[in-house]
């Protein structure tokens, strides 16, 4: 146990060899400590992510433009996203960095995002951490060649975030199937006498 002030909110990494030695290589064996956290650390890797944001236009009756920010984090399900590592949009975030989420615009993101080494893009989440709403015709997202997007009319805010699938993800298919937004890992087939696919 470290009682030491100075060491809260700093990062300390162990090496196996240092971890084994003190007897701490195992999870069960982590200490629980106010305002500290332990774990193993994956390897991880920087991955580009682009996103492109239409908004309403200017001339629709209902201003769908905001201040911002919200925040957009990249999921492996519908239910688990990377909550540490996410990209920023706001109102000057975006290449153009002036106007990013004002009515009328087509905004690109372009941020390194952090993730796991075998990350994969099954799933977005976008958040609202503003109290504005934001109406968009639709956002897409590209990801170390990972692509999908949600193109339809919808409104963000507080109480609404967006999240949507990217690829082929499980539908709820009853007590026996796998919960819905589980991503597909074999190859997706076509439904044929039920609307959904399956794999």
């Amino acid at each position: 146990k470290n009682d030491d002030v100075s060491r809260r909110g700093r990062c300390v990494i162990w090496s196996i060899a240092s971890a084994e030695s003190a007897g701490r290589a195992r999870p069960d064996s982590f200490l629980e400590q106010p305002e500290a956290f332990s774990g193993l650390r994956r390897p991880s890797k920087l991955a580009l992510v682009i996103v492109k944001v239409h908004t309403v236009p200017a001339s629709d009756r209902s201003d769908g433009g905001s201040n911002g920010p919200f925040k957009l984090n990249a999921c492996v399900t519908l239910t688990s996203c990377q909550e540490r590592s996410s990209l920023e949009l706001s109102a000057t975030s975006c290449e153009e960095q002036a106007d990013c989420l004002s009515s009328g615009t087509q905004s690109h993101f372009v941020h390194n995002m952090a993730v796991p080494d075998d990350f994969k893009l099954h799933a977005v989440r976008v958040v609202a951490e503003t109290e504005d709403d934001w109406t968009i015709f639709g956002i897409s997202i590209n990801m170390d060649e990972e692509s999908g997007g949600y193109n339809q009319r919808v409104t963000i805010n507080k109480n609404t975030p967006l999240t949507f699938s990217i690829g082929c993800v499980t539908e709820d298919g009853g007590p026996d199937a796998a919960a819905s937004g589980t991503p597909c890992l074999t190859k997706c087939q076509e439904g044929k006498e039920s609307v959904y696919g399956w794999c």
